[in-house]
């Protein structure tokens, strides 16, 4: 049975101790008042803490690092491509198609 099929579950929340921002604070501090004030309830503040995790600890990404010389980072790899398969010869397979009897036996069927 869904939590709002009951009168009692709609029931809608005043805060008796609100939060209130100063002139200089965002969001995030608003989020961090939530976290730290020990008024509010728990499922609150897990919330307000699962929103303002990235901003505090944010995951960490491949960046790349390069000098601005010239040489863009396509020139580079294909120089690299070329490096690492120097002497090397690249071998291709050549081949045709043999139709074999048992290949025309099953086109005919």
């Amino acid at each position: 049975m869904a939590s709002f099929e009951h009168a009692e579950n709609l029931k809608i929340e005043h805060d008796e101790n609100p939060i209130e921002l100063g002139a200089n604070e965002d969001e995030y501090d608003f989020l961090l008042k939530i976290v730290r004030d020990p008024k509010q309830p728990m499922s609150r503040r897990m919330r307000a803490a699962i929103e303002a995790l990235p901003y505090r600890r944010p995951k960490l990404g491949a960046v790349a690092i390069g000098q601005m010389s010239g040489k863009d980072f396509a020139t580079l790899l294909e120089r690299a491509i070329l490096r690492s398969n120097r002497g090397q010869e690249v071998k291709q397979i050549e081949g045709s198609a043999v139709l074999t009897k048992a290949a025309c036996q099953n086109l005919v069927r």
